[in-house]
């Protein structure tokens, strides 16, 4: 298992690669070269790893403000009507009345407002008085800050 500190290493190593990748990718595109799949056997990743650069490189940025546009403001309007909650991701999904199929997006959004510094979320296990096997909860809250308001 891997330290703390090594996992930042690790993860700063990750983002400074994608940082130069990027560079040669808008390099490649000042050189004249326009087409996603040439550019990426230049960078040596996928063509839609370049198509997402050249997006980005456009100024569309964050993706999750588009993809989750629709589920961020319903879990963080859920989460501070209910402020000491503590929530999975599948009970959250079922309360906003969204198809079983969206746990996963609402998981994601969840992941997302995280990174915004809105929610946190904490390992669980089952209540005390359920004796079936012990089960792992990811449960999701608001970040303290952010339930004081």
């Amino acid at each position: 298992m891997m330290s703390s500190a090594a996992t930042a290493a690790a993860t700063a190593a990750r983002r400074r690669q994608r940082v130069l990748r990027k560079e040669r990718t808008a390099q490649l595109l000042s050189d004249g070269i326009t087409d996603p799949a040439m550019i990426g056997e230049h960078v040596g990743v996928h063509e839609r790893t370049i198509q997402r650069y050249l997006r980005e490189l456009e100024g569309d940025v964050d993706r999750r403000a588009i993809v989750y546009s629709s589920i961020k403001p319903r879990v963080m309007e859920h989460l501070r009507k209910y402020p000491h909650l503590r929530i999975s991701a599948w009970q959250l999904t079922r309360v906003l009345q969204l198809p079983e199929s969206s746990c996963k997006t609402v998981r994601n959004a969840l992941r997302s407002l995280e990174r915004d510094g809105l929610v946190r979320h904490e390992i669980g296990t089952r209540k005390e008085g359920d004796y079936r096997s012990c089960m792992k909860l990811i449960l999701w809250s608001l970040l303290e800050q952010e339930a004081a308001r």
